[in-house]
């Protein structure tokens, strides 16, 4: 069980959501504070709706997380590019702007990596505020926080990316930096220029020395090969599917309207051809009468139609688009892929790294660096051992219903149909994109959910997300309606 300062945070789930608890007791909370309502009554860009429970003494905030994941869990098994950090941070700009239009307090935002949701489809970010925090860390220091993060996750091979969150690093590392001037590098397109051309320093010691320049820090070093044996590889077009959750009203809805209004006009016919409404004095039609009934119908009609077609009578379903994009055929593909991103000339790019650009060693916060040695030259020839990793020794090995067999080498072992952010991925649409993980501790196999939509069962007994449950030999895992079995060999 987490903390948050005077907050315990729980993790819950229904029949097919997800929620993210914060618990408080009940004479340690103000329910008629004013920022509290705010966030209650209005719906304020970027941030996670929230709703409160009040039970016997305690106070629950619950957010609702389903099918979203935290930036910390989305950046386990990949990197990210240019486009996603500038989204990202402008996406937090945006929100800190609108919560000042309700007068929210910006340090009770909660700008953390393990508290950024995001949106796994379309990498839209999603952001908690926190109401009544008693120590609350300043904004601008979570804001520092999680640059430093993203420099640690960022893509090598995109220059673009390693230029804009170097410029942010250094701007943080100044005293009194603002939220003005995280705005002006985000929207300034001239830190993208080449170096080149803005450092005459750098053009004359590479006409002296006639070839490309070298960063002698790794992070920012990538191997290229000679210019004359690059050969140009044409981009091909490529479809790709992309998942995206529309609210509609569910189906029956639509059939009881239909069903409704040919009722109605069956009752009308019967009501003239019985002559339930003629005149005895004129053996007539009593227009008077029949358009009072045909009223009243429709007046039920139409109030059975406002109580079914309410916004929260809507339904998610998840629907598939089609997009094309021109890719390298050589490349590896990512879900952190900028359609709009124009290529980028990797023949060029030791030339276009500018010296005065790149970090003084001393700068870079190495203590904070997680997840990968940096080996050298030498070194990288044996190859790169990952830290965040942790080897198995005895082997888990899940088993689906065709008794195809998926060992489990490294954990955490992430299982979903996100196909290049998953180890294990199952092409099947109940399964969320990120479902569950497996983490091993002390030789014991735990599961986690991920904020899964439909679920995640072992042995038959719902999980809730977010929560270890140890896994035995020969467990059943069910994944919304896939069915695997752990074996331990």
């Amino acid at each position: 069980m987490k903390k948050l300062q005077q907050y315990t945070i729980n993790y819950t789930r229904d029949t097919s959501k997800n929620y993210m608890i914060l618990n408080i007791k009940n004479h340690d909370f103000n329910e008629a504070d004013y920022q509290l309502k705010m966030v209650l009554n209005n719906t304020i860009e970027g941030l996670l709706p929230l709703n409160l429970t009040a039970y016997n003494d305690e106070i629950n905030l619950s957010y609702d997380i389903t099918s979203k994941q935290t930036l910390e869990e989305m950046l386990l098994k990949k990197e990210i590019q240019y486009q996603q950090i500038k989204t990202l941070l402008q996406k937090m700009m945006d929100t800190i702007d609108a919560s000042k239009k309700y007068l929210l307090k910006e340090d009770n935002m909660l700008f953390q990596k393990e508290f950024i949701y995001l949106n796994p489809s379309n990498l839209e970010p999603f952001f908690c505020y926190v109401p009544q925090l008693e120590e609350t860390q300043p904004l601008m220091q979570q804001i520092k926080e999680i640059i430093e993060f993203l420099m640690t996750h960022v893509e090598r091979e995109d220059k673009e990316g390693i230029y804009l969150i170097h410029n942010l690093y250094k701007k943080t590392r100044e005293e009194n930096f603002t939220l003005k001037d995280i705005k002006a590098i985000i929207k300034d397109k001239t830190t993208l220029k080449t170096p080149v051309e803005d450092s005459p320093s750098i053009q004359q010691k590479q006409e002296k020395d006639k070839k490309p320049l070298k960063s002698d820090y790794n992070f920012y070093h990538h191997d290229h090969t000679d210019k004359e044996s690059v050969q140009k590889t044409p981009l091909k077009k490529e479809i790709i599917k992309e998942e995206k959750e529309v609210k509609i009203y569910p189906t029956h809805y639509k059939m009881v309207t239909a069903i409704l209004q040919v009722l109605i006009f069956i009752l009308l016919y019967l009501v003239v051809k019985q002559g339930v409404f003629i005149d005895e004095t004129t053996q007539q039609l009593d227009i008077t009468k029949f358009i009072g009934l045909f009223v009243i119908l429709i007046a039920i009609d139409a109030y059975i139609n406002m109580k079914m077609f309410q916004p929260k009578n809507k339904i998610v379903k998840i629907i598939e688009e089609e997009k094309t994009m021109m890719v390298n055929p050589t490349s590896h593909s990512s879900p952190f892929i900028n359609l709009n991103k124009k290529t980028i000339d990797n023949t060029n790019i030791e030339k276009e790294i500018d010296e005065e650009a790149m970090p003084e060693i001393s700068e870079i916060p190495y203590d904070k660096i997680e997840g990968t040695t940096l080996l050298s030259e030498a070194e990288e020839e044996m190859g790169t051992t990952l830290l965040n990793q942790t080897s198995i020794s005895e082997q888990g090995v899940l088993i689906n219903k065709n008794n195809e067999q998926r060992s489990i080498h490294t954990t955490p072992f992430i299982i979903g149909k996100l196909k290049d952010q998953v180890d294990y991925c199952i092409n099947n649409p109940a399964i969320s994109r990120l479902h569950c993980k497996i983490i091993q501790k002390n030789e014991n196999y735990y599961l986690i959910d991920l904020n899964s939509r439909n679920g995640t069962y072992i042995n038959g007994t719902v999980v809730n997300s977010q929560e270890e449950y140890l896994l035995n030999n020969e467990a059943t895992i069910q994944l919304a309606n896939e069915e695997l079995e752990f074996k331990i060999k």
